[in-house]
């Protein structure tokens, strides 16, 4: 029995992918990690080290070749591809470098996506999506385009896309590689006011040693596997 202050629990978890015909690539090796609920963990390492390969396995994004992966109580090792999306619409918010904003939908449609797959009523979306926008300090954005807005404020329509659902984790990929040193700081305030504020569990990778101070403890990866957990 999995404890509920476990939000995600990886035990003995691969991944392995097929180069070519025969070789084979080890991308994640014998990962063993707990993160509580309301953690803010950041991951570190070179490129190549598995930490996107990671996140995709906590955000049921991929599956793990060996090994147990459970999010928030639920074992998702053998779990269907329905569950597993029912599992990322409803546990996981995720936000990513690219921001992955649909261009040819205005910034409030981009936020309502996650209930629209839920079969949220149209006037109950709008209403939680609107004062998302409220909050991120966006609200006169919400009919434009994507590609009309800054990084920053693209990086902060996808936080609220993340959030509208009100998913217990949020997972995060280099989500400020793409912005400028005053946006990296609006994203890093927003981020922690999702961990200390609202009580989200956080999970962020990255490059930048400034970004990982904001976090709780810092998961080091080298070829595949965890070298090291260090206190922020």
């Amino acid at each position: 029995m999995v404890p509920d202050k476990d939000a995600v629990v990886l035990e003995g978890v691969t991944r392995t992918y097929l180069a070519g015909t025969e070789a084979e690539v080890v991308a994640v090796k014998d990962i063993n990690l707990r993160v509580e609920s309301g953690d803010y963990v950041a991951i570190m390492g070179p490129s190549g080290s598995g930490k996107s390969t990671l996140l995709n396995l906590m955000g049921a994004m991929d599956r793990p070749s060996r090994g147990r992966i459970i999010i928030d109580g639920t074992d998702i090792t053998r779990a269907s591809n329905t569950q597993l999306a029912n599992i990322r619409n409803t546990k996981i918010g995720m936000v990513f470098q690219s921001f992955n904003l649909i261009n040819r939908m205005s910034v409030i449609e981009n936020i309502e996506l996650p209930l629209v797959v839920r079969g949220v009523p149209p006037k109950q979306r709008r209403m939680l999506a609107e004062r998302l926008l409220d909050e991120l300090g966006i609200k006169s954005k919400a009919n434009r385009k994507a590609l009309e807005l800054s990084g920053g404020q693209q990086q902060r329509v996808a936080i609220a896309r993340a959030l509208i659902g009100d998913p217990p984790i949020i997972l995060a990929d280099e989500p400020t590689g793409n912005l400028s040193t005053s946006d990296t700081n609006q994203v890093l305030e927003i981020l922690d006011s999702l961990n200390k504020e609202m009580g989200k569990t956080l999970v962020v990778v990255t490059h930048n040693p400034d970004v990982a101070k904001h976090a709780e403890r810092i998961v080091h990866m080298r070829d595949g596997q965890i070298v090291e957990v260090e206190e922020a």
